[in-house]
Order: C-alpha cells, then sequence, then structure tokens
C-alpha cells in the first residue's frame, strides 16, 4: 500500500510537470516580437534609418538629430519585398536580397536587376583531367 501511494504521487507529479510545461512554452513562443531583418542608414541631409521586418520596408527620419518623424513610412504601401531570399540590406526606397535582387520603391515594388550576374556554371571534371591541366 504505502509503495503504490508513493507511486502515485510520483506519476502525479510527472504528470503536472508536463502539463505546466506544454502551457509555459506555448504561451512563451506567443510573446515573440517583431525582428529586424537588415537595415540601413543615410546622413546625406538628414539622418534616415531604413529597417526590413516581416518583409516590410519601413523608414525614418530625425531632421536635427533628435526629433524623428514618426510613425515611420512603409515602403511599397506595405507590401512585402517579393522574392523568397533573405533581405541583405535596405536603404530608404531600396532592398537589396542576399541572391543580388534590387528592388525600388515605385508605390509598388519595381525589380531593378541582379548585381552579381548570372550563377557560375559547374565545371564536371575528373581528378585526372584537374592533375593534368596543372602540371
Amino acid at each position: 500500500m504505502h509503495r503504490t501511494r508513493a507511486f502515485f504521487y510520483v506519476c502525479a507529479g510527472l504528470a503536472c510537470l508536463a502539463i505546466a510545461y506544454q502551457v509555459g512554452a506555448s504561451r512563451a513562443a506567443a510573446q515573440a516580437g517583431a525582428t529586424i531583418e537588415a537595415a540601413g542608414f543615410n546622413t546625406d541631409v538628414a539622418l534616415e534609418v531604413a529597417f526590413c521586418s516581416g518583409r516590410v520596408l519601413y523608414w525614418s527620419q530625425s531632421t536635427n538629430g533628435t526629433t524623428w518623424l514618426m510613425p515611420a513610412r512603409v515602403g511599397a504601401g506595405g507590401q512585402p519585398v517579393p522574392g523568397t531570399a533573405a533581405i541583405a540590406a535596405c536603404k530608404y526606397g531600396y532592398v537589396l536580397l542576399a541572391n543580388g535582387d534590387l528592388y525600388q520603391d515605385t508605390g509598388s515594388w519595381s525589380y531593378l536587376g541582379n548585381l552579381i550576374g548570372a550563377p557560375t556554371p559547374a565545371l564536371r571534371q575528373s581528378f585526372g583531367q584537374l592533375k593534368a591541366k596543372y602540371r
């Protein structure tokens, strides 16, 4: 009888831990905030800060170094940046993707081209051909 009660308490404790973990883990994941994917700065006339979050471009400027024009402007009417490659850099009105694609905000996203160019073709050669080439 004594061992049965102890076994019951151990099982009940493990069940409570499992339930507490499930409830706590789901709530903790739901509290994740927005993250900045890329950012850029411009100091030509005024300090302008651009950043991408959730594949949407935002930017704002400070006219005297302390007063920010808020809320930040939203690029391309809030449309997400096209493509699936990660966002590598951004500047007010422009976004560069990791694959080299460059987009401009003209009210909607305009594709300006690829800065890298075509992919490098893979050359299949044997180890013997490679040795012969450099002898």
